[in-house]
C-alpha cells in the first residue's frame, strides 16, 4: 500500500519529487564539472569575488555522486543514503552563502573600482564600472542570488522532510474496514470485488452439515455393531439370560 508522505513542488508526491531533486543536482555537477573545465565564468552563478569564484563549482561537482547516490537511497528507502544526499545539500548551501555575500561586498565597491589599485585585475567589475550600471548590477544580483538559493533552499528542506519520515519510520493508519456499518460495503464496491462474507457463511453451513452427517454415520455404525454383538451371545430358552457356572456350564444344569 501507497504511504502518502506529503507533496513537493506543490503536485508532487514526496517520493517522485525527492528523486527528481537528486537528479537536478545531478545535472547541476554535470554544468559544474563543464564550468571547471572550461573555465567560463557564463556557467557560474557567481564570480565577481575572484577568491571565492570556483568554491560553488567545486562543491557542485561532488553531485555526481551525491546526486547518484540520492536517488537510489530515494526508491529504496535507505536512511543512511539519504543523509548522505540532505548533508550534500546542506554543504551547498553554505558554500552558496559565503560566496553570494562576497560578491556582493565587491559589487558594493563598484563606483570607486575604477579609482583602485586592482581595476584590470577583474574583468566582471571592470565591466561593470566602466559602464556605470553598478545599481542595476547589485539589484540583478540579489534577485538572481535570492531565487538560487531560494530553490535550493526549498530543495534542502523537502530533503531533510523525507529523510527525517524514512528514519523515524512514522506509523499510518490503517482502516480494517470496521471503522463504520457501511465501511466493509463500501470497500468492495471500491475495489469492484463481491462481498465474500455470504460465501464464507455459506462454506460454513456447508461444513457444519457434513459434520454432522458424518456424526450421524458413526453413530448408525455404533448402533450396529452393538446390535450384533448383542446379537451373537447366545441365551436360554425363555425371556431369561442364561445363568452360566465358573466353570462355563450351565447352573441349572449342574444342579
Amino acid at each position: 500500500v501507497a504511504i502518502d508522505r506529503g507533496q513537493c513542488c506543490l503536485c508532487l508526491p514526496m517520493q517522485l519529487g525527492v528523486g527528481l531533486i537528486a537528479m537536478i543536482a545531478f545535472a547541476n555537477a554535470c554544468l559544474c564539472a563543464v564550468a571547471l573545465l572550461t573555465q567560463d565564468v557564463r556557467l557560474q552563478p557567481n564570480g565577481y569575488d575572484q577568491r571565492v569564484s570556483r568554491v560553488p563549482s567545486v562543491v557542485g561537482f561532488f553531485g555526481l555522486a551525491f546526486g547518484f547516490v540520492g536517488l537510489l537511497g530515494t526508491y529504496d528507502n535507505k536512511p543512511s543514503w539519504l543523509r548522505a544526499f540532505s548533508t550534500f545539500l546542506k554543504a551547498k548551501l553554505v558554500a552558496m552563502v559565503v560566496v553570494m555575500a562576497a560578491d556582493f561586498w565587491m559589487l558594493l565597491q563598484c563606483e570607486g573600482w575604477l579609482k583602485t589599485q586592482r581595476y584590470g585585475h577583474n574583468t566582471a567589475m571592470d565591466v561593470i564600472a566602466e559602464n556605470g550600471v553598478c545599481h542595476y548590477a547589485r539589484c540583478a544580483f540579489l534577485i538572481g542570488c535570492g531565487l538560487d538559493l531560494g530553490v535550493w533552499s526549498y530543495f534542502t528542506a523537502k530533503v531533510l522532510n523525507y529523510t527525517a519520515q524514512i528514519e523515524t519510520n512514522i506509523s499510518f493508519p490503517i482502516d480494517f474496514g470496521i471503522e463504520g456499518s457501511g465501511s466493509k460495503t463500501v470497500r468492495w464496491k471500491m475495489y469492484q470485488v463481491k462481498d465474500p462474507t455470504s460465501e464464507m457463511d455459506r462454506a460454513a453451513q456447508i461444513r457444519k452439515q457434513f459434520l454432522d452427517g458424518k456424526r450421524k454415520v458413526q453413530e448408525q455404525i455404533e448402533a450396529e455393531r452393538t446390535g450384533l454383538l448383542s446379537a451373537s451371545r447366545p441365551r436360554a430358552y425363555g425371556s431369561a439370560a442364561p445363568n452360566f457356572g465358573p466353570d462355563g456350564m450351565l447352573a441349572d444344569s449342574k444342579a
